[in-house]
This record gives C-alpha cells, sequence and structure tokens, in this order.
C-alpha cells in the first residue's frame, strides 16, 4: 500500500492539529463535529471551462501559517530537485525518460485518524474527505515525500522529481532499466502513472524548460514563449493595466529572465515601476510611462524569441582575480593572472567623474570603480574572471542581474556585454588590498610610484612574480620579486 510512505508522516500532522484543537479552540461550534474543520472552496475559471475539479483549501491552513513557528514539524522542507541540479544534470547525460503520476494527490488516502480532522461542508452535511485535499498547506510534502521514495531507483542514474512528475537521466541503457525499476515499485504500492511506456528522448519539455541533450542547451517551453507574444500584443495595444495584470506580465517575464540567462538590469526602471505597483491594491489601474512600456515591450520580445542558451556552465578556474575600491577621491584595482602576472592601478576620478557623478557616494562610486577596473584589466578572450569588492549591495545586485539604484544595474549591464563569465564576492573592507590604491594620495607625485605592499591574493603569495604598478601621474613600471 502506498500508505507506507507517509503514514508515518500524516500521523505526527494528525498529532499536531489535535493539539491545535486543544490549544487554540478552532474547531468550536461545529457540534457533533467538533473536530472537523471546514474547507473553503476554490473554482478558478479557465479558457476552456472550469477546474477538473475545484481546489480545497482547509481552514487549518491559516493556523498553521499563523504558528508555523510553534509548531515547525508542519512546515517542514521536503527536498525537490533544484532546476539548478536538473540543468547539471541535462548538461552531463545524454537522454531521459519522464513519468506524470495520475490525479496524484487523489491517489493519497487519508488515515482514518487524519480523515477525522477535515471536514467538508455542504447543504446536506458535513462529509469527511478521504484522500489530500490539494489546498492543504502540507499536501505538496506530503506527495512529493511519497514521490520521492517511488522514484529512489538504483544505478548510474540522476533522478529529478517534483511532487508529480519524475523524469530519469542518465545513458540511454540507465534510464530504460531505471524507468522499468521505477513503473515496477509504481504498480507494488498501487501508484497510477499516466502512460507506463518508456519514451527515451534527447529532447523534452520538464517543468516548464525545453532540454536538448544533444546540444546541451535549453529554453523556454513553446508554450511560454506563446505567453511572452501575448504579453508584448498586450503591452502594445492596451493604455492601462490593473496592478495583478502587471505583475502576471512580470511573473512571466523573470521566469523567462531566469531560463534564458536575460540580464534584468536592461529593463532597470520596469523594474523600479514594479516596485510601485506592488504597493497599490489589485484592481488598480496604472497608466504605463514610455520609458517602462518600451523596456516592457523589448524583455517580452526578446523572451517570445525564445532563442536557445546554454544549459548549464560549469565552473572554471579564473583567468584573473580582481580586487577593486574606491573612494571620493580615486579608484583602485589589484589583478592578479593565473600565470602569476599581477597589475596594480590606482587612478583618481576624472573631471569629467567628478562632474556626472557623485563618487562621494559608495553607491555610485564602488559600481564605477568595478566598470573601470574591468575595462582596464579584464581582456575580451578571458573566460572567467573572479571579482572581490568590499560592497556588499552590489554582490546581492550582481547575482540577481539586478540593482535598485541605477548604477548597480548600469555596472551589472555594463559586465553582461562581455563573454565572460564574472563571478563577484565580497571581502571586508580592511582585507580589501585594493584598499589603499583609491586612497593612495601619495602616488599623486609624479616621482616613480613605489611597489604598494601586497602580500597575498586570494591567498596566494605574490613571490615570483612579475607585477605592473600604475601611478595616478599616469606613469607605469614593472616590477620582479
Amino acid at each position: 500500500m502506498l500508505q507506507t510512505f507517509y503514514l508515518k508522516c500524516l500521523r505526527e500532522i494528525c498529532y499536531t492539529l489535535s493539539i491545535f484543537l486543544q490549544r487554540h479552540n478552532t474547531s468550536k461550534g461545529y457540534g457533533y463535529f467538533s473536530n472537523l474543520h471546514i474547507h473553503r472552496l476554490t473554482q478558478e475559471e479557465k479558457e476552456d471551462g472550469d477546474r477538473r475539479r475545484p481546489i480545497i483549501e482547509p481552514t487549518i491552513n491559516d493556523i498553521i501559517a499563523k504558528y508555523a513557528d510553534e509548531f515547525p514539524q508542519l512546515c517542514a522542507t521536503t527536498a525537490y530537485t533544484s532546476k539548478a541540479d536538473i540543468r547539471r544534470a541535462v548538461f552531463e547525460t545524454t537522454c531521459a525518460a519522464q513519468f506524470d503520476f495520475a490525479a496524484w494527490f487523489d491517489q493519497i488516502p487519508l488515515d482514518a485518524l487524519v480523515s477525522r480532522l477535515f471536514g467538508l461542508q455542504s447543504s446536506l452535511g458535513i462529509f469527511e474527505l478521504l484522500c489530500v485535499a490539494m489546498g492543504f498547506r502540507p499536501a505538496c510534502q506530503i506527495a512529493q515525500a511519497a514521490t520521492n521514495s517511488i522514484a529512489a531507483v538504483r544505478g548510474p542514474i540522476f533522478t529529478a522529481s517534483c511532487v508529480d512528475n519524475v523524469a530519469f537521466m542518465g545513458s540511454r541503457s540507465a534510464v530504460v532499466e531505471a524507468a522499468r525499476e521505477f513503473i515496477v515499485r509504481s504498480s507494488t504500492v498501487g501508484a497510477q502513472i499516466k502512460d507506463t511506456t518508456i519514451n527515451v528522448a534527447t529532447e523534452y519539455d520538464f517543468l516548464g524548460e525545453h532540454y536538448d541533450h544533444a546540444r546541451k542547451t535549453r529554453r523556454l517551453t513553446d508554450k511560454t514563449a506563446a505567453k511572452a507574444a501575448f504579453a508584448a500584443t498586450v503591452l502594445q495595444r492596451t493604455p492601462s493595466l490593473r496592478t495583478k495584470q502587471i505583475q502576471a506580465i512580470f511573473g512571466l517575464l523573470l521566469y523567462a529572465a531566469n531560463t534564458l540567462r536575460i540580464t534584468i538590469a536592461k529593463f532597470h526602471w520596469a523594474m523600479r515601476f514594479l516596485s510601485l505597483v506592488c504597493a497599490q491594491t489589485q484592481d488598480t489601474e496604472h497608466t504605463l510611462r514610455s520609458d517602462v512600456r518600451a523596456e516592457l515591450l523589448a524583455w517580452a520580445m526578446l523572451a517570445s524569441e525564445n532563442k536557445p542558451v546554454a544549459v548549464h556552465t560549469p565552473e572554471l578556474e579564473p583567468e584573473f582575480v580582481i580586487y577593486t575600491d574606491a573612494s571620493a577621491t580615486g579608484w583602485g584595482a589589484i589583478s592578479t593572472s593565473r600565470g602569476g602576472n599581477v597589475i596594480r592601478i590606482s587612478q583618481p576620478w576624472s573631471a569629467e567623474e567628478l562632474e556626472h557623478y557623485n563618487v562621494h557616494s559608495s553607491v555610485v562610486a564602488e559600481p564605477l570603480a568595478i566598470r573601470k577596473a574591468v575595462a582596464a584589466l579584464v581582456p575580451t578572450s578571458a573566460k572567467s574572471v573572479q571579482i572581490f569588492t568590499d560592497h556588499l549591495p552590489f554582490v546581492f545586485a550582481y547575482k540577481s542581474t539586478f540593482g535598485r539604484a541605477w548604477s548597480y544595474s548600469a555596472a551589472v549591464q555594463f559586465l553582461s556585454t562581455y563573454s565572460t563569465i564574472f563571478d563577484v564576492q565580497f571581502v571586508p573592507g580592511e582585507q580589501n588590498p585594493a584598499d589603499v590604491l583609491s586612497r593612495a594620495r601619495h602616488l599623486e607625485t609624479p616621482a616613480p610610484p613605489p611597489i604598494l605592499m601586497v602580500t597575498s591574493v586570494a591567498g596566494t603569495p605574490l613571490r615570483g612574480r612579475r607585477e605592473r604598478v600604475y601611478g595616478r601621474d599616469g606613469s607605469s613600471r614593472a616590477f620582479g620579486t
């Protein structure tokens, strides 16, 4: 029986819910059914009709959310396969086979002790539920726990699963063997699969993305790309949109950006507009500014083109490690190459930069220093570069490909113009060897600049390396140790 896999989990939930009943008296007033928790019914309309079944949401969800800290076992995490792991598996394997459980939640019966806690109110009375309610807060975790147990096949295989979807990736022979074992295990516990045919493929849709094992690429599914094209049409033809419509468009475009490696910094003002929209009620009407509409339209068109991108980028040893820093008077950087060459730069802000940028603000100066350091030190042929900065907000901005400040987005967008893979990391200010370079007033003299003492970069001693130091007067000297 399938209960073998989740009975213990359900009994623990039953025990915890009973404590809720005693402590918070949530079911007062239901008479004989005083231990039942009435459900809300959510009927979603679709273009081709209503859902095949309503989503049943127990009112106990409100209490679980309210007292999540008090009862962490109701919010325990279950292992879902991450997108990053799936993409890496596609990169490393040759093919896959996937399966889908039929009406998975309906296949999971409630234990008698648990069933007593769930009631469905109707004009005929209150009925106990016999299977897991899709809208029950821990329902996906229960279903995922069962899926993980059934899909735990043996062999040199990568297994990806999400609630009722399962895929096996590996060599053709390994995939076929894993699929056969999965079908047997499902039959043994009484779990029904929609289609038991073993279809081994090198190109397919899975969990919202289209994968190609042969070309090692990913893109949006055709269905999602069509939605992006529709969003572009709406943006062209509709003068104003409600908050919930704008949020839906952004949700689609942000998903597309993650799949297609789109740098969100290109659409800085659209993202700033989103932060303003989210503060309004769902039905508030918004007239899109011309710059926001143009950015959203360009974003939607880019998503609808749906050009394949590399499914996974393997980690590479950086060819250059660069430390950067900025001050109100200038910027500095130190770069060490994989071959051992070290270059240090110390430059004052130019008259033009002092006029156009508020360099007294680290929000402006630090990203600008990174842009100038990369332009000066990173050749276009570089494949991988690691950058260290003591400005933590920019580290976050780069990882999300967008920053709330324009200076962050401008720097992120600048780095995206390179084919180089950048890894931006934080280093505490007191450990940043570029700090002295951004403040080195003594280099402003016309005399040849001295060597600035830096004993190591990223933990690697500098002994035996050749160095070139650039002074603020534009002079440079090469040194060997």
